[in-house]
């Protein structure tokens, strides 16, 4: 399954976490309908009162859309991954919502499966309760990769305990290939090194932290996809950046190289795994 669709879902996904669901924005067209091929097909295991039902089409969408949000005062579906399963996509979601009526709010699971041709959706469908152990093999499939954890376990290390907790997950010899944009450097050597680059950021941002949105695991290598987030030191403001690193040299519980990328596709094509 191309990069490409792996993306273009993620753009779907995006602007619907950030600004909630509703039923006008879908029957004013305000949702981006670009992702889905004009014939798609969208299987609902889910939905109550219709679960099996097949909807067509773009309306068929926007339909089952709206089924899904009338009950709800308001509704976010947050996007926490995508697995390339190869002939598909799968993606796994966060379902906040509360209850018009009850004021009941839900905070559950959500797993789709995506088909595409030619860059659109042709099928998709969500994953009822009932395919737990599916959707469990899918996402030990994502995990499958003996060093995908542990870059997990180090970026999650950085974000609760700063540096030297990560530490313990390179070893000596580390290196880190920089952004030139980021600091003059474009090589931070062994441990001391780590600690001089991370410096570049927790002295100008507070809060800092890595949000990690893809990871996986490709022969000897380990893929992020990461947005930096934190503030502005001495500011409310905001900051969100997305880059990609490519972790490499694995060796007895740590990985000793660690290249930064402004994007996706350029990790992609510096590691010789790009489509095409």
């Amino acid at each position: 399954m191309s990069q490409a669709n792996v993306e273009t879902l993620r753009g779907f996904w995006e602007p619907l976490a950030r600004d909630g669901w509703s039923v006008e924005s879908w029957r004013r067209g305000e949702v981006d309908m670009s992702l889905f091929d004009p014939d798609v097909a969208y299987e609902d295991m889910n939905l109550p009162d219709h679960v099996g039902e097949i909807y067509h089409g773009h309306e068929g969408v926007i339909r089952a859309a709206e089924r899904w949000t009338e009950p709800f005062e308001w509704m976010v579906v947050e996007l926490e991954e995508i697995i390339d399963a190869r002939d598909h996509l799968v993606s796994f979601h966060r379902w906040r919502a509360k209850a018009q009526h009850s004021g009941i709010e839900i905070n559950e699971p959500l797993v789709y499966r995506w088909i595409f041709r030619d860059g659109k959706v042709i099928h998709f469908r969500s994953l009822g309760p009932e395919e737990a152990d599916l959707v469990a093999a899918l996402r030990q499939q994502a995990m499958s990769h003996p060093n995908v954890e542990l870059v997990r376990r180090a970026l999650e290390a950085a974000n609760v305990g700063g540096v030297e907790a990560a530490l313990a997950f390179y070893p000596p010899d580390v290196v880190f290939y920089a952004i030139a944009a980021w600091a003059e450097d474009a090589e931070y050597r062994g441990h001391d090194g780590v600690r001089e680059l991370n410096a570049i950021f927790t002295n100008a941002f507070e809060d800092f932290a890595w949000d990690v949105l893809e990871i996986r695991g490709v022969g000897e290598r380990v893929l992020v996809l990461t947005d930096m987030t934190g503030r502005i030191k001495g500011s409310a403001a905001a900051i969100r950046e997305r880059y990609a690193v490519v972790c490499s040299d694995f060796r007895d519980g740590t990985f000793g190289e660690v290249r930064f990328f402004q994007n996706w596709q350029q990790a992609l094509e510096a590691t010789g795994l790009a489509d095409g």
